[in-house]
């Protein structure tokens, strides 16, 4: 049996990949950081009810994700196959197409729904208090999301040619646009519709920033529609298709539970639950940061090494990711209470078990995040789209089940877990056929190694929580964050520690750290 190769890529794909994975990371990190004082700062003042109207916005982001066909993944993967051969005019072609599908979309989409405003938030209980600022929320939301879909091809030339410096920037400077924007309108007194001022104030920045990076990063490339080609388009679509089905489902299995909450249990109770949500989708994103450059590296691997590259690709992918993603959510789960009261106060506390179980599943979700992005490099999207069914079937059943049975919001944050949990499951089986990696020999190097030393820290983070260190540390709110921070840095350490000293990392992992130490901070 010939020797397994330790590499996965070439030095300068690995000095790329790592590159643009320390740059997103920082945006993201910051970014989030600044998403979740925005959340928390946007719960307080304005209260569970005027933040549950955010639960409406969520249709709007249901029925946008019908028509959006995968777009954003898809344009990265052909801007990359453009940039690798220095080929501005296709590039230019492939983002154009993708605007002018945005703008339709937003044309047979957001408009109707802008018009509508007012029967979706009758639909939903809207007292007649908020109607109107519901109806504002609506139709500023509905704008501003059509734009941040135009502009997300910016996004998508940054990603597809690993410039994630100039990403990193906009990603933090749109994250305190938002939050200054949100801050700004609470205090001038608009109500609910402060959510939108602040989501409008950050698209805005983000996308003056990406577009002069794209400009920077490949010189004649444009996202304005009339580049666009019927060819252009239909490529497209052509690959979209499937991933088209998994946005929506994605969009689905986020977002139902939230609006058959309110819808079940009432606005109040929505926003709790859309808060606690809202929190453990910003740490989703961090362990997937680790996936940023995986689309233009299984471009460019795939048919290295006669598959054997890409195999390895996932595989120390996905390795990273499980890792990273086990102490976060160990973490979040075993201090919900504790989380949620100091970014929301009181009367947040009642979204503990949601997040608890959202983090449960979110986890088997993001696993799998390195996986969906290696497949769309092999063309095989399909696979995708064969388990979002599932999830999303699952997930149909559950959620509304829980809540005629009268399981309450934490059944419908379990019904989502499940869903996600079996998707996940699912998809990783269905890839590794594809790939020729035998489950368990997936399940050995990248899955189970950081479980145990998760369950440590989900141990050791409730029992602090039942200690006096909030109280030394000042007490309240600020001292329950505080502490928080205390330990999660404590308690990261010592993961990381475990990982180390039970043979987790290997020469490969320690070349990557070298590697990212000399040359991640080059943008």
């Amino acid at each position: 049996m010939p020797e397994r190769k330790p590499d996965a890529l070439p030095g300068s794909a690995k000095d790329r990949l790592i590159r643009a994975t320390s740059w997103h990371a920082a945006g993201r990190v910051g970014a989030g950081a600044l998403g979740v004082l925005q959340a928390a700062y946007a719960f307080d003042a304005l209260g569970e009810e005027r933040y549950g109207l955010l639960t409406l916005v969520a249709v709007l982001v249901l029925l946008l994700a019908l028509v959006e066909m995968g777009l954003r993944t898809t344009t990265t993967r052909f801007v990359a196959e453009a940039a690798v051969r220095g080929d501005a005019a296709a590039a230019r072609e492939v983002l154009g197409s993708s605007t002018l599908i945005h703008l339709l979309a937003g044309a047979a989409v957001a408009v109707p729904f802008a018009l509508l405003a007012g029967p979706v938030a009758d639909l939903l209980g809207t007292g007649p208090a908020l109607r109107g600022e519901a109806v504002a929320l609506l139709r500023w939301m509905a704008l501003f999301h059509v734009a941040g879909n135009l502009a997300s091809g910016w996004t998508s030339t940054l990603v597809a040619l690993q410039r994630t410096g100039p990403l990193a920037l906009s990603m933090v400077a749109g994250g305190a646009a938002q939050l200054a924007g949100t801050v700004a309108a609470v205090r001038l007194g608009w109500g609910a519709t402060a959510l939108a001022a602040g989501f409008g104030a950050g698209t805005a920045v983000r996308a003056v920033l990406e577009a002069a990076g794209s400009g920077a990063a490949l010189p004649g490339a444009s996202v304005l529609p009339w580049h666009g080609t019927r060819e252009g388009v239909r490529r497209l679509l052509a690959t979209g298709r499937h991933l088209q089905l998994a946005r929506v489902v994605d969009m689905v299995v986020f977002n139902l539970d939230q609006v058959l909450v309110t819808r079940f249990l009432g606005l109040g109770a929505g926003g709790v639950y859309r808060f606690a949500s809202d929190l453990v989708l910003k740490v989703r994103e961090a362990p997937l940061l680790l996936s940023t450059g995986i689309i233009p590296a299984a471009t460019e691997v795939r048919d290295a090494d006669g598959g054997g590259a890409i195999r390895r690709l996932y595989l120390r992918g996905t390795k990273y990711v499980a890792a990273a993603a086990a102490f976060l959510f160990a973490f979040l789960a075993a201090g919900a209470p504790r989380i949620l009261a100091a970014a929301g106060g009181d009367a947040a506390g009642g979204g503990a078990a949601v997040m608890a179980l959202l983090s449960a599943g979110v986890f088997f979700n993001v696993t799998a995040g390195v996986g969906t992005l290696v497949a769309v490099g092999l063309d095989r999207a399909d696979l995708q789209a064969r388990a979002a069914l599932l999830t999303g079937g699952v997930s149909l059943l559950l959620v509304p089940a829980a809540l005629l049975l009268g399981a309450g919001s934490a059944g419908a944050a379990a019904g989502t877990a499940a869903a996600l949990l079996i998707g996940a499951v699912a998809y990783a089986r269905s890839l590794h056929r594809v790939l020729g990696i035998p489950d368990g020999e997936a399940l050995r190097s990248s899955f189970l190694p950081p479980l145990l030393p998760a369950a440590g820290v989900a141990a050791a983070a409730w029992l602090l929580g039942a200690g006096p260190l909030d109280g030394l540390l000042g007490g309240g709110r600020t001292g329950t964050a505080l502490a928080l921070a205390l330990e999660g840095a404590v308690l990261g350490a010592a993961f990381a520690g475990a990982l180390l000293l039970g043979g987790w990392a290997d020469a490969f992992d320690r070349d990557v750290l070298r590697r990212a130490l000399a040359r991640g901070g080059a943008p």
